[in-house]
């Protein structure tokens, strides 16, 4: 391709995004109720913190989105193109909703605040110096090229290959080998979430870009968590300093490609939802607002859901969720009953468009819906 196509590929495809951002922001924030929610958490005066985590809730979903379309598009053996028309679309009501709500998304990504820094006490200073570094020392490594085997031939790889055209029929019949073949034969979900991206230059800077992206709203996150559960700024930002300097994440960063990072960012937001929704909960007891508290464990469970898809280790995540969540229900079996049983059957839904795909290519070809882990669950499939 030349420089024009890269050029339009970038047009199209950020065009497309932002539609996408914008559709995902009206559901989710469907008469204001994500906002009303999230004021009971936020101080008044702290609107860019709670902007923050709109943002990340709205980023994270968007790229869920995609990662589904690619998914069941994937697994119906059609291309990458389908799912960008597929995208089309959606993007466009995005666009009528984002005239609808005058650009309300657009005060999303007021980041004066954070630009207009002011030096208040050294400790404070030396810690965002120290974050700053390493941040900028992560955003280096964005710009490197990789020479990780499971770089080169698995994630990086299979990303590659379905902006490239390629269908599940292209490896579905490949056997399994010691090699680590078998991980061709899963529907990559998690690879395919930024393949579309891969159309920009035909490398993977733009994916390593946004997936730093993804990492700093994850951060934003975690250190509003901190700061609500310790009421101690100083606290939280050594808490995101620990964070960063994970050892895990000196190597499997947002800089690579590899699914680790994905399924942290999507677990570590439906733990700090879930948090959130239980804290408020056992503190409040019947005083409680069931709306919120119904809005909070929904949304936690939703990123499970995703976890769980991008890789099997995410369905214990997704497993303690649905326990609490049918816990909630049945202890307020009448709230749920009159009018607010939406949200439970929703979830429903959206595990079968989420998850299933996945799981009923593995039950086709494996007969076990969780290949390659075994477990009771096989008494009622074919391999059992």
């Amino acid at each position: 391709m030349n420089k024009m196509t890269y050029l339009s590929n970038f047009i199209i495809i950020f065009i497309l995004l932002f539609g996408l951002i914008n559709f995902n922001y009206y559901l989710l924030n469907y008469k204001n109720k994500f906002n009303e929610t999230l004021s009971y958490f936020f101080n008044k005066n702290n609107n860019y913190e709670k902007n923050l985590f709109t943002l990340s809730i709205i980023i994270l979903t968007t790229f869920g989105l995609i990662a589904s379309i690619n998914t069941i598009v994937f697994c119906i053996n059609k291309n990458i193109y389908y799912t960008l028309w597929l995208f089309v679309p959606i993007s466009f009501l995005g666009y009528l909703f984002f005239f609808k709500t005058k650009y309300e998304i657009v005060n999303l990504f007021n980041f004066k605040k954070i630009l207009n820094y002011k030096y208040y006490k050294l400790k404070h200073f030396l810690l965002d110096l120290l974050i700053f570094i390493l941040f900028i020392i992560i955003i280096n490594r964005v710009f490197i090229d990789w020479n990780d085997q499971d770089e080169l031939f698995q994630y990086g790889n299979y990303t590659r290959l379905f902006a490239q055209g390629w269908v599940i029929s292209d490896n579905i019949y490949e056997p399994y080998t010691l090699s680590g073949q078998v991980f061709g034969d899963f529907t990559r979900f998690g690879e395919l979430m930024f393949s579309p991206f891969y159309l920009i230059g035909d490398n993977f800077i733009s994916i390593r870009i946004l997936r730093t992206f993804i990492f700093l709203l994850n951060l934003s996150c975690f250190y509003f968590f901190i700061n609500y559960l310790t009421n101690s700024k100083f606290i939280s930002k050594v808490c995101v300093l620990l964070v960063i300097t994970i050892p895990e994440f000196s190597y499997l960063g947002p800089f690579s490609l590899k699914v680790d990072f994905l399924l942290f960012s999507y677990e570590i937001t439906s733990i700090i939802l879930l948090s959130i929704a239980l804290d408020y909960y056992i503190k409040n007891k019947k005083k409680s607002n069931l709306e919120i508290i119904s809005l909070l464990i929904f949304l936690s469970t939703f990123f499970s859901l995703f976890a769980f898809s991008i890789k099997l280790t995410g369905g214990y995540l997704l497993f303690v969720n649905s326990l609490i969540y049918v816990f909630i229900i049945f202890k307020n079996l009448k709230f749920f009953t009159k009018g607010k049983y939406v949200l439970p059957i929703l979830i429903i839904f959206l595990f079968f468009i989420i998850c299933f795909p996945q799981i009923f290519h593995q039950i086709i070809k494996y007969g076990n819906p969780f290949y390659p882990l075994r477990g009771p669950w096989l008494f009622f499939f074919n391999e059992g």
